[in-house]
């Protein structure tokens, strides 16, 4: 019976590497086969089932993980080891290379002695002790992997139900209905819960609408949410008469005080920004505050802008500056619109670009005719469409009312 000649299909789309490879196996007598790309490994790996597989993970179109998943998935070659090469050592991608089912790692450049070694090792009987003391380890992690699964579910749970806590403190919609004939909320949270916020009220024949952007989102920002309503709720809720601006002066005192803030010298920015309308319709009159969120007008197809101040709700350098209250005229017909900055500054696009307080200003002239619902509707497109293949970034918030 002739010697069995080991073949080793060395996978690599660098043709430096390969032949670095080939330069160090050559002398020990193995059959060489080469491949550039991960589909053309496959087709050789059934052709001629060697006796080990030597596969680069950073390639195009199909990446070492990848083709070593496919491998495992095939019967007829489901058996070939695997050595991964890559340049990269941390724990996912280990983790990621045994679930893809690699029996071993070696990293790029190679060492002469270390990958003679490996390669023969592994090619020899002894390949069966590795494999198992591989999936041994493999076990082990999965066991990491399924009780940090079962902590991530218990967490998700949990703030699956702050949501549903923070959904009903937030103004229901047949309350919004009965105090608003026309308008929309869009409303899209990065995570679970949101840091930002909407919130409405109805006190002597007034309507007085906010929305606000806490600082942070998750978590963080959906307590700060949480305050912000409270404190707002307590201040409608006094006997005296209420200006936007003086709404504000209350409610950043309440804040500094609830977070315990008594001085810059904290070095502590939590707190929201914010816009504060209060609309009389029986006068025609709006009057409106605002931190760092303004007010837009749209009459007669013209954008006014009514600029906020930049005072936190929070710790401030100068406790004593006053928010400016900002009273206006309006007329049937007027379209309002606040929004928090995530619309604006989400990244998307062909350029990878923020979307622009510009475009979001053009956005709205564009939409301003529509019904509110389909405004609501056309918004949301163009979100997506921006965002199409990037990840959100914070949480977002547009509000829209038409004055009837």
């Amino acid at each position: 019976m002739s010697k069995h000649i080991p073949a080793i299909l060395i996978v690599d789309d660098n043709s430096y590497s390969r032949e670095s490879a080939e330069a160090l196996l050559m002398k020990e007598g193995y059959n060489l086969i080469f491949a550039e790309n991960g589909f053309e490994a496959i087709e050789l790996a059934k052709k001629h089932e060697p006796d080990l597989i030597l596969l680069d993970i950073m390639m195009p179109q199909m990446d070492g993980f990848e083709v070593c998943r496919k491998i495992r998935e095939d019967k007829t070659i489901a058996e070939i080891p695997i050595i991964l090469v890559t340049a990269l050592d941390d724990k996912d991608s280990k983790i990621t290379g045994l679930e893809a089912g690699a029996d071993d790692f070696i990293s790029k450049p190679y060492d002469r002695l270390e990958l003679r070694t490996r390669v023969k090792t592994i090619t020899r009987l002894n390949r069966y002790r590795i494999l198992h003391d591989e999936r041994n380890e493999k076990e082990i992690i999965k066991k990491q992997r399924d009780f940090i699964a079962i902590q991530k579910t218990e967490l998700t749970d949990s703030i699956e139900y702050a949501k549903r806590i923070q959904k009903a403190v937030y103004p229901q919609t047949k309350f919004i209905k009965d105090i608003l004939s026309g308008y929309f909320i869009f409303y899209k949270p990065k995570n679970i819960v949101s840091g930002d916020f909407y919130w409405l009220a109805k006190k002597d024949g007034i309507t007085i609408i906010a929305i606000a952007d806490c600082t942070g989102h998750g978590v963080p920002g959906a307590f700060m949410t949480m305050l912000g309503i409270s404190f707002l709720n307590e201040i409608i809720g006094q006997d005296i008469e209420l200006n936007p601006d003086i709404i504000l002066e209350k409610l950043r005192a309440k804040v500094v005080k609830a977070l315990n803030q008594p001085g810059k010298e904290e070095k502590s920015f939590d707190g929201m920004d914010i816009a504060l309308c209060m609309i009389d319709t029986q006068n025609m009159k709006l009057q409106y505050a605002g931190v760092n969120i303004p007010l837009f007008l749209i009459r007669d197809k013209k954008l006014q802008i009514i600029n906020a101040d930049t005072m936190l709700i929070g710790i401030q350098t100068d406790m004593l500056l006053r928010y400016k209250n900002n009273c206006l005229d309006i007329k049937k017909g007027d379209i309002l619109y606040m929004s928090s900055d995530g619309f604006k500054d989400q990244f998307g696009g062909p350029q990878k670009k923020k979307f622009t307080r510009t475009r979001f200003h053009d956005l709205l002239l564009d939409i301003h005719e529509n019904e509110m619902d389909k405004q609501k509707e056309i918004i949301d497109k163009t979100l997506n469409d921006w965002m199409h293949g990037y990840e959100q970034i914070d949480d977002i918030l547009v509000m829209g009312i038409k004055i009837e």
